[in-house]
This record gives structure tokens, sequence and C-alpha cells, in this order.
């Protein structure tokens, strides 16, 4: 799911936090996952993810 997410995210937001990006998907009904990673080279580092309520979230 985690994969999933960094390579098909429905929101991406690269301002918050410079250097490293916070991808956004719907995990269910009420809250959707995110996920922030940094590119380094030729791989992708996970920095940390949590589960949020989707309403705190929605743009």
């Amino acid at each position: 799911m985690v994969e999933y997410v960094v390579m098909n995210p429905e929101q991406e937001d690269r301002i918050s936090r410079p250097g490293q990006v916070i991808a956004q998907r719907l995990f269910d009904r009420t809250h959707v996952l995110r996920v922030v990673y940094k590119q380094e080279f030729n791989y992708v580092k996970i920095i940390t993810l949590y589960v949020g309520r989707k309403k705190q979230y929605a743009s």
C-alpha cells in the first residue's frame, strides 16, 4: 500500500517540507494514508507515514 501511494498519489505536497514530498491517497471512507518521502539518487527514502482524517487533509 505504501509503495502504491508513493507511485500513484491522489495528492502530492512538495511545498510544506522542502526536499521532501507528502503523497496522499484515500485509505478508507473517512481516512487518508500520508507518506512523507525523499527522492535520493535512484531510490525513494520513506521518512514517515501516517493515517489521517480525510476532512483534515481535504483540499
